[in-house]
């Protein structure tokens, strides 16, 4: 049980780490909106699919500004995830 929670909170900090290579890429925030919010297989949806519930202010004013706010509440999520499994070993 303990082993498949560090590999569900070690998913979540992967899927993060995913989320951060495409907002920061060159593409076009349509793009990285498409690939994290859009897409069968978006990062928002892997995380939906690890069943964590995420809570974010969604200002639903641009590609870049939904992206970014996304991005902000997981890294707040993330630091906390990282020392629950720093905590664990």
């Amino acid at each position: 049980m303990i082993t498949n929670l560090k590999s569900d909170i070690q998913a979540i900090i992967q899927s993060i780490a995913i989320l951060h290579s495409i907002a920061y890429s060159d593409s076009s925030w349509e793009t990285k909106f498409g690939l994290i919010f859009s897409q069968a297989d978006s990062v928002r949806r892997a995380i939906d699919e690890i069943g964590m519930e995420l809570e974010w202010a969604d200002p639903d004013q641009s590609y870049e500004l939904d992206t970014m706010a996304f991005i902000k509440a997981l890294d707040m999520v993330g630091v906390e995830l990282e020392i629950v499994l720093e905590a664990m070993k």
